[in-house]
């Protein structure tokens, strides 16, 4: 999702999901998102994102439409 979305997202083997946005400061969208009560996280210059972390499917289509703006 979050490369359908234009974000470049790690290739790693990681559970740990981070994607970077061109044009879109990792801390500032987290914190936008943060106002929406979407709870991510800015790590290293990239938006970390935990789907894992006790997350609905509608908590991700909430994430998809937040970052669609």
């Amino acid at each position: 999702m979050l490369a359908e979305l234009g974000g470049v997202v790690n290739a790693s083997d990681s559970p740990i999901v981070t994607a970077c946005f061109a044009g879109r400061e990792a801390g500032e969208l987290a914190a936008g998102l943060r106002e929406k009560r979407i709870i991510v996280s800015a790590r290293h210059g990239r938006l970390r994102v935990s789907p894992h972390f006790y997350n609905t499917e509608e908590d991700l289509d909430k994430l998809r439409e937040a970052l669609s703006v």
